[in-house]
């Protein structure tokens, strides 16, 4: 299928330094957030990843019992379950291989229950004027499950990557902006490491990390590895940007100059959406709500997949070849997963700095409300491919393609029939492990795709209505222009302050009623026709697959014939989906 006559009036010029500053000036931006009050806990937690290869990272973890602790004569301890970024109660608990707690100086092992209706919390016997609490972990990195592949630990024989959340327990009662974690890591001799986090000694071997809150370490994953790159994005004086590369051999962590030039492009795109925000140096405004950040991406580790957004960071996972193979296709052919990169920046606004009231918790053990998704994960999803065609990463007729794609795909699922897409959000939990047959009927995660055209219709709608002088740029402007909080305090919206904010920028739409229209209810029909319409462009089915379509049917050995005859094959020859109405 292709998008022929297209008129889709995307803005896709790079914006140079000169026009940035001057959007940046257009108001005065949102003021620093007050600061913290000061944790009330503190702990050491101390990793040791030198097995990392054989997939075994052992943590030791001590803290000061507090009065106020123990209940009952039982200090009550928590694995993280709720990872931010996952939207489910993704930490990997089953992957313990020991856990053994301790009193002060003494080897004797104290005696621990677990929850029988919470197994993420234990409940730890601590004698009578013990001052001391340690836990000591073994964890078995490397098997994920279906919700943790982007929040796991893994190991390689020359790559790893340590999420801190799987290592470590904290103490119930109190959130993670009130517990003040001094991490160190140990690392087999001579491995580099990506991260965030800010070191303040170390060696080859073992790196002492600033005492961060708790919410902060969650949020700053390393990438360890005999071979890490790292690379500078922006120049002194902005906000500084890295991208560390960690691969199984050195080749794999050289990038080209030019996908070098793309991504610093797309880092400006992003920024020139978005207002100016108060910096760390005074009387200096930046487009960006911090003053780091760190792109980090492990390449061709087992069991690893897609990628995460985190505050200061992102931590991403690709196939071996993703950077070799980008020098000669660009972000096409077997780089593509490339554009994991700008989806994951753009939550460092659509998700860190300002997220939904539902997805906001302070205990990682509180389950979150996941209903505005098609917000959080829709609109980022939809500027991926924006950023992407702005900054060069990918092109403006791939721009169409994926368009097309897109919207071809979701004419083919008559589960849109039955299901709203804020109902994908809300079942969120259950959705990200994909149905293995009649995945048309089931649906899945459809709060990102969906979610995107939506974004994509608003885009248009604001675009017509106003002249082609104004466009979902204007709305992220407003809608982020809002206090710098710390880490894993964003500011927070409900559904009518999306409405209210659209209403500024398009008074001519009913926002009320079309969101109700696209997301709380289930499809009336399955065409775009609208869609189409209003960018100009039809869809239309063609005899033969585009050359863009064949590159990527023929990455996972699938045969896709949705379009055509109405069934999805795997490469075993097995018929894993059938379109009801279809010849199939």
């Amino acid at each position: 299928m292709r998008m022929r006559d297209a008129k889709v009036g995307l803005r896709l010029a790079v914006v140079v330094c000169a026009e940035l500053v001057a959007v940046g000036a257009m108001g005065a931006g949102p003021k620093l957030a007050e600061e913290p009050v000061p944790p009330r806990v503190t702990m050491s937690l101390s990793v040791d990843a030198t097995d990392i290869g054989r997939n075994l990272v052992k943590s030791r973890l001590s803290m000061p019992v507090k009065q106020e602790m123990a209940k009952d004569g039982a200090v009550e301890m928590r694995y993280v379950l709720w990872t931010p970024g996952n939207h489910t109660p993704s930490g990997p608990i089953e992957n313990i291989g020991s856990l053994v707690f301790k009193a002060d100086d003494s080897p004797a092992a104290l005696e621990w229950e677990r929850d029988p209706q919470h197994m993420e919390l234990f409940r730890v016997r601590v004698p009578p004027g013990v001052k001391v609490l340690r836990a000591e972990m073994t964890y078995i990195a490397g098997q994920p499950n279906v919700n943790s592949r982007t929040t796991d630990s893994y190991g390689g024989s020359s790559v790893g990557v340590v999420n801190w959340n799987t290592v470590l327990l904290y103490p119930a009662g109190f959130s993670s902006l009130e517990i003040d974690v001094q991490a160190t890591l140990a690392r087999p001799t001579g491995w580099r490491f990506g991260t965030a986090l800010i070191a303040a000694r170390g060696d080859q071997t073992l790196t002492y990390f600033d005492s961060v809150p708790l919410a902060e370490l969650v949020d700053c994953p390393v990438v360890i590895g005999e071979y890490v790159r790292t690379y500078q994005l922006t120049t002194a004086g902005e906000a500084m940007h890295y991208l560390h590369v960690a691969g199984q051999e050195a080749e794999q962590t050289e990038v080209s100059e030019s996908i070098r030039g793309k991504l610093s492009a797309m880092v400006a795109q992003a920024m020139a959406v978005m207002p100016m925000y108060p910096s760390h140096a005074k009387g200096i405004n930046l487009p960006f709500p911090r003053d780091r950040y760190h792109f980090m991406h492990a390449l061709g580790v087992p069991g690893g997949g897609g990628g995460v957004e985190h505050c200061l960071c992102t931590l991403c996972f690709g196939g071996e070849r993703a950077y070799l193979d980008a020098k000669e296709s660009e972000i096409e052919g077997g780089g593509g997963g490339l554009l994991i990169l700008p989806h994951e920046y753009f939550h460092a606004w659509c998700g860190k700095l300002r997220a939904p009231a539902g997805l906001v918790r302070e205990d990682f053990s509180a389950p979150a409300d996941t209903e505005l998704l098609w917000v959080y994960e829709g609109l980022t999803d939809y500027y991926t491919d924006v950023l992407g065609a702005r900054s060069g990463m990918i092109t403006e007729e791939e721009f169409r393609q994926n368009t097309a794609d897109l919207m071809a795909a979701y004419e083919h699922r008559p589960g849109r029939l039955w299901r709203s897409v804020e109902d994908s959000a809300r079942a969120a939990r259950h959705l990200r492990n994909p149905s293995k047959s009649w995945s048309s009927l089931r649906q899945g995660q459809d709060y990102y795709g969906l979610g995107a055209l939506f974004w994509m219709e608003a885009d248009l709608l604001i675009r017509k209505n106003s002249g082609d002088t104004k466009s979902l740029d204007d709305f992220c402007r407003l809608f982020f222009d809002v206090p710098i909080r710390q880490v894993g305090a964003p500011a927070t919206y409900e559904r009518e302050d999306v409405v209210k904010t659209l209403k500024a920028v398009d008074g001519g739409t009913d926002w009320d009623a079309l969101i109700h229209e696209r997301i709380e209810r289930p499809a009336d029909e399955l065409k775009f026709d609208s869609l189409a319409a209003l960018a100009g462009c039809r869809l239309e089915y063609v005899d033969e697959a585009t050359e863009l379509q064949k590159k990527r049917d023929g990455r996972d050995g699938e045969a896709k014939l949705r379009t055509s005859i109405g069934l999805v094959a795997n490469k075993e020859g097995e018929i894993t989906d059938v379109i009801p109405g279809f010849a199939a």
